[in-house]
């Protein structure tokens, strides 16, 4: 589990860091029962103060492409590294709705210029 997020979090980082722009993004990469990515897609673009995540494309999503866990990420435009109430809300609501599909939400990362914030690491998933 931990060596899933250490490979796959550098690259949603690289990802973010190279195409950080001025709305939140977030970027759903499903991955298979070895924890190898299948994908990697912006699935929502939002605008100066935010994006609406819709729990059922993310989850249709990963049913289409076979997932059996994935990682969530978005970025934070303000580069604030600490998760709104409604990141806490989306993050909650991702993995009721994934334990109900037998899939494994890993990890939810925030991401800035300055670094990351990891709910997994924070014991917040």
């Amino acid at each position: 589990l931990w060596a899933t997020i250490i490979a796959v979090a550098p690259h949603i980082i690289a990802f973010f860091m190279t195409t950080l722009t001025s709305v939140t993004v977030p970027v759903i990469p499903p991955l298979n029962r070895a924890h190898t990515p299948l994908n990697c897609q912006c699935l929502f673009k939002g605008g100066i103060t935010g994006t609406v995540t819709d729990v059922r494309v993310v989850m249709k999503k990963a049913i289409i492409w076979g997932a059996t866990a994935m990682i969530v990420a978005h970025n934070h435009p303000s580069g604030a590294l600490y998760p709104s109430e409604n990141d806490k809300r989306t993050t909650k609501k991702l993995v009721s709705a994934a334990k109900t599909l037998d899939l494994t939400v890993l990890d939810h990362l925030i991401v800035t210029r300055s670094g990351y914030f990891s709910f997994s690491d924070q014991g917040l998933m």
